[in-house]
């Protein structure tokens, strides 16, 4: 397999189901690197929806001093692992 990475939640994708991401930003390797300005052309990455995962817990507190005024929610982001198993250039 290749690289992993993590991104938010999809809708439409399930695990396992196979994607083609063609909005590359930068590809590289150890010994070369393409940089798009501000995407590259004619480059797709091809990656698996390895896992379905929960973010870390955000807790966001709100207060207003001299009120008594104290709100605290909670929230955790839909997170996908995918591995990347091919790119094109």
């Amino acid at each position: 397999m290749g690289m992993l990475f993590f991104t938010e939640r999809l809708k439409f994708c399930g695990v396992n189901d196979k994607l083609i991401l063609n909005k590359v930003l930068m590809l590289g390797s150890r010994t070369q690197t393409i940089i798009g300005r501000p995407i590259l052309p004619d480059t797709a990455v091809h990656a698996v929806v390895e896992e379905h995962a929960l973010d870390a817990k955000v807790i966001i507190f709100k207060r207003k001093r001299r009120k008594n005024y104290r709100r605290t929610k909670r929230h955790r982001q839909m997170r996908f692992r995918m591995a990347s198993t091919d790119y094109e250039v």
